[in-house]
């Protein structure tokens, strides 16, 4: 090949290169809004550049006709579906007929092909083809038939229909939205307008056809639109699972306060088409609820409960709204998340309201009980709570003597001796009891109630009587309880138990008042409140393993091994509760930090790295204004901190470090080295055995450590 024909062939070759590198650069971004699509379109574009260079170096007019099939194939049909495609994903267009547009748009450009591919037999495209011979290279010449100049017209119009659809939607945009869709109509329109030059012969330089330099400078025009405006900005990892399928109302907002993203559940909330939302204003999205059209006017971060009067009742939403930053940390908008509280303000108010009820009418009964005793027996008769007389008389010198002998140990005394109990309680006398109490225990009148106490209280409650019991000894005049205890049905009962002492009988426990408050709707609301927030715990921990993949499942096996720990340790019920939940809530935090830093291959820069270890703290100012996760925030906010001091976020030592803290630090690590993560395999247990020895006394408890590796050894763990 002669020099003349190298540099003839240079700027194909450059546009080749030039498209090439386009395609590279929009395919990294192929998860954005229609990028996938683009990139297709670029990548048939260069094909097209390809089989035009070998088409011009090619010497003979078979091989030479074979490329230029291969031009009308790729220019005809796959560049044209894929300026489509790329056209109503970028623009969210639903079609209203798609079988019948794809038929056509598809249709046309199949058949020509078939014609381009079968001329040899019926020379129907290609007419008079042949050789002409100017330097530097030979050029293959044929006349355009009807169907060629029909086929082109049909390519015109289809793409003028194609940009004439992108201004029209452009022009329901605004501003940023706007410009950026006319930029990217006018990159794709380039390549039009310059080729009509090429099919009516005529030539603007030394090149045969510009066509392969017009593509490379519409796609340029195209890519600098998308960068220009911020359409690669707004690209989450795994938006199709956690932002398209969440149940919570999701809304993106740019810098001017215009709506460019919004989830299903946001319209259905809103009431709004997707047309009547996307480029407008969030305050007239948001019209009339001018109580959340003031949380953004401001501009900044806010976490607050905003209640909403509608026309049927009021609505309770608990709103949050953060700020979204490219992958140069700069601001670029912020996103909205609503999530509707009402169910649980309303039990949280149904709760409170139940429970003053029921506080102030336990201690109305009381006060006017202690007033006569004329008075105390109407009263006692027609209370609507359950109450029992009881004389205790006879087993007070007893209880007396065994206090004075054991002492603070009577507890595990008594609960040893379960015969014991039973002696205790035949010498305990009912002596009266009111009509509630009747219908209570469900026996025909308050005689059938006058027995001692081993008739009602089975050997499976005695720890119950127990509790009552040492209350009794330690408040002198009077018990409270909480028990759970089963009907006859088998259903679970939670009962609040409480006995006052009548005054004047302190010394003899000669009458105690025992009433059975019935606590099991106000408990179950309780517990229905609980599940509510645990549901809600358990949906944030999922939406973090969504989007954080390599550590899918590591969060329910941790929450299991910190639980199991934390019982071998001594914790209480309502501690492990607590510690659950702060366990699913562990990494929280992490919500708020980009996924070009989170789930970054090579290693973090200082800045990058205190991104990170904000996490807890961001955890912390998540989390510390909801009090029923309080003691919960214990694991989130402390469990990087390190026995000897060396932790983060506050640089706690020792003690200072929460238990909750120390027994999941150690569990984290565990669970980390012990399974398989995309950047290693994970260690022999053997391995990770010898490593957490290794950090006892510097990045974990030491006491902590050695139970932990006893529950291994046992295979509790």
């Amino acid at each position: 090949m002669t020099s003349g024909q190298i540099l003839y062939l240079l700027p194909y070759c450059l546009s080749a290169g030039i498209s090439l590198g386009i395609l590279v650069y929009s395919w990294r971004h192929r998860r954005a809004k229609g990028m996938l699509a683009y990139s297709l379109y670029i990548g048939f574009q260069l094909l097209a550049i390809l089989a035009f260079i070998f088409e011009l170096i090619t010497p003979s007019l078979e091989i030479k006709l074979l490329w230029d099939k291969l031009q009308w194939l790729l220019e005809g049909t796959f560049i044209l579906l894929a300026f489509f495609t790329f056209a109503f994903q970028f623009t969210n267009t639903r079609l209203k007929r798609p079988d019948l547009f794809w038929s056509v748009v598809a249709g046309i450009p199949i058949i020509f092909s078939l014609l381009v591919a079968t001329d040899t037999f019926h020379h129907l495209v290609y007419l008079k083809p042949h050789l002409s011979v100017p330097a530097p290279f030979a050029e293959l010449k044929y006349s355009y038939s009807t169907i060629v100049y029909l086929f082109t017209g049909y390519i015109y119009a289809a793409t003028v229909y194609g940009f004439i659809f992108l201004i029209k939607e452009a022009l329901k945009k605004k501003n940023r939205q706007r410009w950026r869709i006319i930029v990217i109509a006018v990159g794709f329109f380039t390549p039009v307008i310059f080729s009509i030059f090429a099919t009516l012969n005529i030539t603007l330089g030394p090149q045969r056809d510009i066509t392969p330099f017009t593509f490379a400078l519409g796609n340029l025009i195209v890519i600098w639109g998308l960068f220009r405006f911020g359409a690669f900005e707004f690209v989450p990892v795994a938006r199709e699972q956690i932002i398209e399928n969440l149940a919570d109302p999701v809304l993106v907002i740019d810098l001017d306060d215009q709506v460019i993203d919004v989830n299903p559940a946001a319209l259905i909330f809103l009431e709004k088409d997707i047309s009547e939302v996307l480029g407008l204003k969030i305050n007239r999205v948001f019209n009339p609820w001018d109580e959340l059209g003031s949380l953004v006017r401001d501009g900044k971060e806010h976490k607050r409960e905003v209640p909403i009067q509608t026309q049927e009742d009021t609505i309770f939403l608990d709103v949050n709204i953060s700020r979204i930053y490219s992958q140069q940390m700069n601001p670029i908008g912020r996103i909205i998340v609503i999530h509707d509280i009402t169910r649980t303000k309303t039990l949280e108010t149904s709760y409170r309201i139940l429970s003053n009820e029921l506080d102030q009418r336990v201690k109305e009964r009381t006060e006017e009980l202690i007033k006569s005793e004329e008075r105390y027996r109407t009263l006692f008769n027609d209370s609507p709570i359950p109450q029992l007389e009881q004389d205790f008389s006879q087993i007070k010198p007893e209880i007396d003597a065994l206090v004075k002998a054991h002492g603070s140990a009577l507890q595990a005394y008594l609960l040893e001796r379960p015969e014991l109990i039973t002696n205790l309680l035949k010498r305990v006398h009912i002596t009266d009891a009111n009509e509630a109490a009747v219908r209570w225990y469900a026996v025909k009148n308050k005689e059938a109630l006058q027995t001692t106490l081993s008739r009602i209280i089975e050997p499976r409650h005695y720890a119950h009587f127990i509790q009552d019991l040492l209350s009794l000894i330690k408040n002198k005049t009077f018990f409270e309880n909480s028990v759970e205890r089963l009907d006859k049905n088998n259903n679970k009962l939670f009962l609040v138990l409480s006995g006052k002492v009548s005054p004047g009988q302190e010394k003899t426990w000669k009458q105690i008042i025992v009433s059975i408050l019935d606590i099991t709707k106000l408990k179950q609301a309780e517990l229905d409140l609980a599940a509510a927030y645990d549901t809600t715990l358990e949906g944030w921990a999922r939406a973090l393993e969504l989007k954080d993949k390599e550590t899918e499942g590591h969060s329910r096996r941790v929450i299991e091994s910190t639980v199991s720990l934390a019982k071998s340790l001594g914790c209480t019920a309502q501690a492990l509760a607590d510690i659950r939940r702060g366990a699913i809530l562990h990494d929280i935090g992490k919500m708020a930090i980009p996924d070009n830093i989170l789930k970054k291959n090579g290693p973090l820069t200082d800045k990058e790295r205190k991104i990170i270890e904000g996490h807890p703290q961001v955890a912390y100012d998540l989390l510390k204004d909801i009090p029923h996760l309080k003691n919960a925030l214990e694991i989130p906010y402390n469990h990087h901190e390190k026995w000897d001091g060396s932790g983060y976020p506050r640089g706690l030592k020792g003690a200072e470090i929460p238990l909750a803290a120390r027994i999941f630090a150690l569990i984290d690590v565990w669970d980390a080295l012990s399974h398989d993560r995309p950047y290693r395999a994970a260690w022999a247990k053997e391995e990770v055995i010898a490593y957490i020895r290794s950090e006892s006394g510097k990045h974990f408890d030491p006491q902590i450590t050695e139970i932990f590796l006893e529950l291994l050894q046992q295979g509790e763990i």
